[in-house]
């Protein structure tokens, strides 16, 4: 399963699947207030400006490899888009194991 969730204009967390939540390590029920704080420290930085750029509207749908917190030796691929349509969600996120996509 996908692992999706949802973020508003200032990048903090609407909605997440039980998907996301095991990927990104969390126990259900248990929320990270913002993307940045799933991720290594030295992912902060990029997944904080895509998910800006998303909420925006002024960047384009990215794939972003990225160490989480809980998993810091393995790669996971975060996509950020632009959510339309969703009332006050602005980006949809999704984590995907990068083993997976290699196949």
């Amino acid at each position: 399963p996908l692992g999706l969730a949802l973020t508003d204009r200032d990048g903090r967390f609407q909605f997440m699947n039980a998907a996301f939540e095991a990927t990104a390590g969390l126990g259900a029920g248990t929320a990270a207030p913002h993307p940045t704080d799933l991720v290594a420290d030295e992912d902060k930085p990029r997944v904080s400006d895509a998910v800006r750029r998303a909420a925006s509207g002024s960047g384009k749908p990215r794939d972003l490899r990225v160490r989480l917190r809980v998993r810091p030796d393995e790669e996971t691929i975060l996509t950020v888009a632009r959510a339309e349509g969703l009332g006050d969600a602005a980006a949809i996120l999704s984590l995907r194991d990068a083993r997976e996509q290699m196949k």
